[in-house]
């Protein structure tokens, strides 16, 4: 990055550069800077003679920057190879979520007193039992809440994708991580009247019902985005 001096005419700047071996290969706007290349090898030389020439104020080596990569320091991070082949580094660059955004997890509930979801769940409910208290007794469901929201950075567990946000616990699963689309359609439209932005079900199963596709619809009407998982079987 070569600056002249100002008021160096033009044809003084082409000699001056084709003197000590430099090509002009372009400028920066307004600060009188011009890009110029030299062959591998003489980066040096070439600068000290332009430094030497008068009409020339100041030579600098280009820097190469990079981009910045969020890297948390929870100790299994380095484990998460699928957060890391869907560059989540550099999502958290731009954001880590707010509190604001709920996701509904609906699965076998959640250990709300898990340390890396401490403070991020909502009251939920259990559509299994038919209560308010969606806890977890079959551990899915905290897996997958640790997948959507572990706190990140924290030097404890794992990154969740979304750093900050809320959680909204709807048990849907059972002991043996098995439910029904009843409960399932019941959860949907529960999670959707209560806010929930996101609902994530890893769930699935060989046949639906016109209920649960109602229920779908319902909350993706609302604005919701709906994520179920897919493949597990390994099949088609």
């Amino acid at each position: 990055l070569v600056k002249f001096e100002d008021g160096v005419p033009r044809g003084t700047i082409a000699r001056v550069l084709a003197d000590t071996g430099a090509r002009s290969v372009g400028s920066v706007p307004h600060l009188g800077v011009r890009i110029v290349e030299v062959r591998p090898g003489r980066e040096e030389s070439v600068a000290r003679l332009l430094a030497a020439r008068p009409a020339v104020q100041r030579v600098e080596r280009d820097v190469v920057v990079t981009a910045h990569a969020t890297t948390p320091n929870d100790p299994f991070w380095t484990a998460q190879t699928g957060s890391q082949e869907i560059s989540a580094p550099g999502a958290w660059d731009l954001t880590r979520g707010s509190q604001s955004t709920v996701v509904a997890v609906l699965d076998s509930g959640i250990d709300s007193t898990h340390p890396d979801l401490a403070g991020s769940t909502l009251p939920g409910y259990d559509f299994v039992n038919g209560d308010a208290d969606p806890a977890d007794d079959n551990g899915h469901g905290t897996q997958s809440a640790g997948v959507l929201t572990a706190r990140g950075n924290n030097s404890a567990g794992i990154a969740g994708m979304c750093w900050s946000c809320s959680i909204l616990p709807v048990k849907v699963l059972g002991l043996v991580g098995e439910g029904s689309t009843a409960a399932l359609a019941s959860g949907i439209v529960w999670a959707a009247d209560r806010g929930a932005r996101v609902i994530n079900m890893s769930l699935g199963g060989p046949g639906t019902t016109q209920t649960l596709t109602d229920a779908v619809r319902y909350a993706a009407g609302r604005g919701v985005v709906l994520v179920d998982s897919a493949g597990n079987e390994g099949t088609t």
